[in-house]
């Protein structure tokens, strides 16, 4: 899973702790793209990336398998 991934640790105790502790791991090749968005529309590829809506009405729906089409 992503999270695991990325957070070691993502239990704590108190907000002290959390402010310590905290701690992203991003590798030096990280690639959003392909290590967040691909793995994402693997695991669901019809779920809700991005809701785009502008002031006159217009809209669209992304999902995680259009935004990793796109993004590769």
């Amino acid at each position: 899973m992503l999270l695991e991934r990325y957070l070691p640790c993502r239990d704590f105790s108190s907000y002290e702790e959390f402010r310590r502790d905290f701690r992203i791991q991003v590798p030096p090749s990280f690639n959003f793209a392909t290590d967040v968005v691909d793995e994402l529309a693997a695991a669901q590829p019809d779920g809700k990336a991005l809701v785009w809506s502008d002031d006159h009405g217009g809209d669209a729906v992304f999902t995680f398998a259009d935004m990793a089409r796109e993004s590769a």
